[in-house]
């Protein structure tokens, strides 16, 4: 019984923390409403999360339309249209795209924290993306010797940018300009594999 009794706290302090995300974004977030949402100690929430960053971190990833899935459309295009016009839809929300912003700017300041938002936020994407192109190459769509490594970073490099600085809009305007480009350099002679670097 002790341990459903911790599984159900577990569970309510993670829907308090993304209710709490999804209201004032990562910077409004406070260990103390996120315990009197859950109706938790803030000692419990410190000893199995450490404090809001990891909370923040793993409350995102418990809403499931923030996990990383990419639709098979049966073409690269298709599936980068897909995902990228989800994808700038999610950001459109002000508190869903603070929230992101605030814990990139954590990851830049908090060592052990970047190491956590690589490994759940940053990885499974690139992972998933890199499957996009990597299928392309199968299907002929795209130059075998194709680098899905730097065409992840040419897709998500202008979203990351745009989130953080805020100088030009995410919307289908800038995704398909930017699908345009990512399968112009795709097919570039010069975009095969380009040095060492840890997968």
């Amino acid at each position: 019984m002790a341990r459903k009794r911790s599984e159900q706290c577990h569970l309510a302090i993670l829907e308090a923390a993304a209710s709490v995300l999804d209201e004032r974004g990562y910077l409004g977030m406070t260990i103390e409403e996120v315990a009197q949402r859950a109706g938790a100690g803030k000692q419990t929430i410190y000893r199995w999360w450490g404090g809001k960053p990891m909370l923040a971190l793993e409350a995102h990833y418990a809403v499931p339309a923030n996990q990383h899935t990419i639709a098979d459309t049966g073409s690269v295009e298709g599936d980068l249209r897909t995902h990228l016009m989800k994808l700038v839809a999610a950001l459109s929300d002000g508190e869903r795209a603070r929230t992101i912003a605030g814990l990139m700017a954590e990851a830049q300041t908090n060592p052990k924290f970047a190491v956590a938002f690589r490994e759940k936020f940053l990885e499974p994407k690139r992972a998933a993306m890199q499957a996009v192109f990597e299928l392309g190459k199968e299907r002929g769509e795209l130059p075998v010797l194709a680098d899905a490594y730097l065409l992840t970073d040419l897709i998500y490099g202008p979203v990351w940018y745009r989130l953080l600085v805020g100088h030009a809009p995410l919307d289908g305007g800038f995704v398909e300009a930017l699908i345009t480009s990512v399968m112009a350099a795709a097919r570039a002679p010069h975009c095969s594999m380009v040095g060492n670097r840890d997968e």
